[in-house]
């Protein structure tokens, strides 16, 4: 089932305003912490993409980490789970690779965020980006 709703998990506030505003043809709902996007996942939020930055201030888990463990706890998210990231190093690069997690690098374009949101948002409507 797509949804047009995306969650934003980055721990920049600045950052989380900048995407939410790219976004605004969708329904987004931001957070700052890993813990309060995995609160809403395990609340039965839906969501058509889910964007998580790379490097989240301690206590949180490196993105990547939080990808595995969406994908281990909520399998049907899989597929939707994008890693934004200023730049990995090549090990990370590997582990983004072997759990096919889609690397989008920061700061992303208007054009490549809509289309890559749109994409995986309603793919059955076809790829134009709302404007």
């Amino acid at each position: 089932m797509s949804s047009r709703r995306v969650l934003v998990l980055d721990d920049d506030a600045q950052v989380r305003r900048a995407l939410v505003r790219m976004l605004r043809s969708w329904e987004v709902t931001d957070v700052g912490t890993a813990a309060e996007a995995v609160e809403r996942l395990e609340a039965g939020d839906e969501f058509g993409v889910l964007l998580i930055d790379q490097t989240l201030r301690w206590p949180c888990p490196r993105g990547l980490d939080l990808c595995a463990t969406v994908q281990q706890r909520f399998p049907t998210l899989a597929d939707r789970l994008v890693l934004l990231t200023g730049g990995l190093q090549e090990s990370e690069w590997a582990e983004a690779r072997r759990l096919g997690v889609t690397v989008m690098m920061k700061p992303p374009s208007l054009k490549e965020l809509r289309e890559l949101v749109s994409s995986r948002c309603n793919p059955a409507e076809g790829a134009a980006a709302p404007s």
